[in-house]
């Protein structure tokens, strides 16, 4: 099943952050962008994959940084899913620390990128990323 978006001229997302106020404050900065539009976001790793799977959104970035390690673990769920539901995988991190890309990458994450960037820099960043993973037919037209 081939992903329909009513808007293609904008970046879809799914946010994974488990740190509610940056979340919210992520959200709110990148719904009042033009080319990136959030259709859904959670602290909870399986209501990440189930919002991707409803969604099906261009890219999903996941703060990788918890105590609790499931970031990686939803890195590895979502690498997983079948190629027209999978998204662009962004590891989306406040600071980077050695260990960070090659256990991102490992467990199956397309690039990483700091918070703290503009909304214009993340579509930027973001844009390449997933044209790079996905099937043409998904890529927004941006």
């Amino acid at each position: 099943m081939k992903q329909v978006l009513t808007d293609t001229s904008r970046l879809c997302l799914v946010l994974l952050d488990d740190h509610e106020a940056s979340r919210t404050a992520l959200v709110l900065r990148l719904r009042r962008h033009g080319r990136l539009a959030v259709v859904g976001d959670t602290s909870d790793p399986e209501a990440a994959v189930r919002l991707v799977r409803a969604h099906r959104p261009h890219a999903v970035l996941v703060d990788t940084m918890r105590g609790d390690r499931r970031g990686l673990e939803a890195v590895a769920r979502l690498a997983a899913l079948e190629p027209a539901v999978r998204p662009a995988i962004v590891v989306h991190v406040a600071s980077r620390r050695l260990g960070d890309w090659p256990e991102a990458c490992a467990a199956g994450a397309d690039e990483i990128v700091l918070k703290g960037f503009s909304a214009d820099a993340l579509a930027e960043q973001l844009a390449p990323v997933v044209r790079r993973v996905l099937a043409p037919e998904r890529w927004p037209v941006l």
